[in-house]
């Protein structure tokens, strides 16, 4: 891909220019509805889990909906599939380009993280020197294993600050296989050169455009989904939001799959059309949220501000499926507790799933 000048990009996206303008309205309306409805933390987190099915989806695989959640809880009833590790691994880097500062998953480290350490070689790989520990003896006794624990103790800081995003993860280019060659930092280069072409253009047509050279220059190409995390990432750090936009599942429902290359004339118009399909989808499920917290408001009346079934209530606006192992380990209550706060909430009660006796679920769909 040739790199092009900002008259070129300009010139492209002017005649979407009212429909970006029109878009960028929706997603500021978007951003107020949810400051105003408190409904926020809930949704973002239910959109960052269908965010990761849909994505995993799109490369083909097949994961359930209710498998990821209990993995994400710590709940699997079985072994997890190499799939399902993998649609974890997404969700993972939707909350942690969610939790850090806008500009951050822009940045050569920041997109080394979301990666999962498959990115740029031109920042040095931050680690932290191993942990020390000062041996105050009260006798000559030595402590044989000292040494080991000071190693344990420095493996789990590392992993703990890989696990939130801070650094990425250290690996092994030579016994990786897919480890990104020249080319593939070459071509990460040429779409850092890009991003700095479009510093100018509005919000939506920088995103547009973002995306757009990044599937064709081929960056992180084992990874198409990393794509919309960073066209998500480039409204945030426009300032046009705060949230992270559901274009995965606009991406699914427009009906576009795998890698499908989109030329840079058809840039703007195909990502207004996947931003129009994920405000939709946006707009229907908080409403959808605000509709069921209503329904279950009357049954919180009078209680508590620490009540459990205050908490079970968060729990369904929280996530796309609730089940009774989940409920009982997020409110740490008994199994018949869980049972008595469900048979509380009555008509109220979000849709069982299932309908089966043995394995239960709700959700709010």
């Amino acid at each position: 891909m040739k790199r092009a000048p900002l008259n070129s990009y300009a010139s492209l996206g002017a005649a979407f220019s009212r429909e970006t303008d029109d878009l960028a309205v929706g997603v500021c309306r978007l951003d107020a509805r949810l400051a105003a409805s408190g409904l926020a933390d809930g949704w973002q987190n239910r959109c960052d889990i269908n965010e990761a099915f849909m994505a995993i989806q799109s490369e083909g695989f097949l994961v359930d909906l209710t498998d990821l959640v209990l993995h994400d809880g710590n709940l699997n009833k079985r072994a997890p599939t190499n799939e399902l590790v993998r649609a974890s691994s997404i969700l993972r880097a939707y909350r942690v380009a969610r939790q850090r500062p806008a500009p951050w998953p822009l940045t050569k480290r920041g997109l080394a993280s979301l990666a999962g350490g498959l990115s740029s070689k031109e920042f040095a790989e931050e680690t932290p020197p191993p942990a020390t520990t000062e041996r105050k003896r009260k006798d000559e006794d030595f402590d044989a294993f000292s040494d080991q624990f000071a190693e344990i103790d420095a493996l789990i800081e590392r992993t703990g600050r890989v696990l939130r995003g801070e650094v990425a993860a250290s690996r092994n280019r030579t016994l990786l296989a897919g480890t990104p060659d020249e080319k593939q930092f070459e071509a990460e280069d040429r779409w850092f050169s890009v991003l700095s072409d479009l510093e100018r253009l509005p919000a939506v047509q920088a995103a547009a455009f973002g995306w757009q050279a990044w599937r064709e220059l081929g960056v992180h190409d084992g990874q198409p989904w990393l794509g919309l995390i960073i066209a998500s990432s480039i409204l945030r750090s426009r300032g046009l939001t705060e949230s992270t936009l559901p274009l995965a599942a606009a991406y699914r429902k427009a009906g576009y799959r795998g890698r499908q290359l989109i030329s840079k004339e058809m840039a703007v118009g195909t990502f207004c059309e996947l931003l129009t399909e994920a405000l939709r989808l946006a707009n229907s499920d908080l409403s959808t949220l605000s509709l069921h917290r209503d329904l279950m408001a009357p049954k919180l009346a009078g209680r508590r501000k620490g009540s459990k079934l205050n908490d079970l209530v968060d729990l369904f606006l929280s996530r796309p499926i609730v089940t009774m192992p989940l409920a009982r380990e997020h409110l740490k209550v008994t199994p018949h507790a869980v049972k008595c706060m469900f048979d509380e909430l009555g008509p109220s009660l979000p849709r069982e799933l299932t309908q089966r006796s043995r394995y239960r679920a709700w959700g709010i769909i």
